[in-house]
């Protein structure tokens, strides 16, 4: 009784061990069918596994790079052109005309002696000029007094400066001291919103006086006159143009210089400029 017994619970443990390897073998099928038929890691990825297919940003432009695209951008350019294409490009109108001489004549100045350097240089063959744009008066003393240590100074100085800042009275008094017993021709400021000109103008009235061998050159008077001449800040000029060849004329008339030929039509239209960007107080 006893083996008949062990032998009926053989073939009982037998079955349970096939049943349980069944269920074991199909739960696993399952669970790997749904497994690889929807990979968990393309649902949910992890942060570092963004942060591995994200793409690299693009590298920042260099300023150089960054400055060759605006072209592109911006045009086609309508309107006036930038300060720097007016300012290079001379008005056709005006005849050349020259006198003799000029290698008696040191001209400084600012920007505005800049804009007639061309009408400058065409009625005074041989003159001297050092005008720089944004020029202030402490800056144009000091190349008065290096021209004056080094003996370059002609028989005439002709000075126009002021247009960016104040001229005191001290300033004037070395300019003339520098001069010595030359003549000196002295330009007044044209700036119509420079609060500085005016006090520039009645010191150089007061100042600047035959006993002296100073000669005032009314730019100022001559300038308001003509606003055709100037762009629309009112102070500066086309390169060469009739507001140019007007200044140079002024400096003649008050060297005694006969103008030769006719004289320009002040109206031309060729010198109207388009509107030049600006900066308000800072005239150059």
């Amino acid at each position: 009784m006893r083996q008949t017994g062990n032998a009926t619970r053989q073939p009982a443990v037998l079955v349970a061990i096939l049943l349980t390897m069944v269920l074991a073998t199909g739960g696993c099928s399952i669970r790997g069918a749904s497994s690889s038929a929807v990979p968990v890691s393309t649902i949910a990825p992890t942060q570092g596994q963004t942060e591995a297919v994200q793409p690299p940003l693009p590298a920042s432009p260099t300023p150089g790079a960054a400055r060759s695209s605006v072209p592109a951008i911006r045009r086609p350019k309508q309107g006036w052109e930038p300060d720097w294409r007016v300012q290079q490009t001379p008005a056709a109108t005006v005849p050349a005309r020259s006198m003799q001489g000029g290698s008696d004549i040191t001209a400084v100045g600012d920007s505005i002696m800049v804009d007639a350097l061309p009408n400058l240089r065409s009625l005074f063959p041989g003159i001297a000029v050092d005008a720089v744009a944004g020029r202030q008066v402490a800056t144009g003393l000091e190349i008065m007094q290096s021209l004056a240590s080094q003996g370059r100074l002609a028989a005439n100085v002709v000075i126009e400066l002021g247009t960016n800042g104040t001229f005191t009275s001290a300033q004037l008094d070395r300019f003339l001291s520098l001069a010595g017993d030359r003549r000196v021709v002295l330009l007044t400021n044209h700036c119509g919103y420079c609060g500085w000109v005016p006090s520039n103008n009645d010191l150089m009235a007061a100042t600047c006086t035959a006993d002296r061998a100073c000669t005032v050159a009314d730019w100022e008077a001559l300038a308001k006159g003509h606003p055709r001449w100037f762009a629309t800040d009112g102070v500066h000029m086309a390169i060469g143009g009739s507001g140019g060849q007007a200044f140079a004329e002024l400096i003649a008339s008050r060297l005694g210089r006969r103008i030769p030929g006719p004289q320009p039509d002040p109206t031309a239209s060729g010198d109207v400029l388009p509107g030049r960007p600006f900066r308000a107080g800072q005239a150059r």
